[in-house]
């Protein structure tokens, strides 16, 4: 969960049925997003993205890193509050030696 203030949080997992989300069958993955401290949350479908971690400098600007969906190893980027999500892949850095 990332919150950029006392009433914005937002918060990553997956939805499905109770076995499927046990045991990572099938997962769905979401956001849930809430704008009123808590007091109601909206959750949003994720494709092919299921972030384990991210940052929100402000509340429309968020990063989120991807270790386990069909993108792992992806950053994923909105500048929207989680509306829509831009992934950028990233590329293998070689040393010289």
């Amino acid at each position: 969960m990332t919150c950029t203030s006392v009433t914005h949080c937002m918060v990553f997992g997956s939805t499905g049925s109770f076995i499927d989300t046990v045991f990572a069958i099938n997962p769905i993955p979401t956001e849930t997003v809430t704008n009123d401290d808590g007091i109601t949350w909206h959750e949003h479908v994720l494709v092919d993205l299921l972030p384990t971690s991210a940052v929100c400098p402000s509340a429309n600007l968020c990063l989120a890193l991807d270790n386990f969906g069909t993108l792992e190893g992806a950053v994923a980027l909105t500048k929207n509050a989680g509306i829509s999500w831009t992934v950028a892949q990233p590329h293998a850095v070689s040393r010289p030696g």
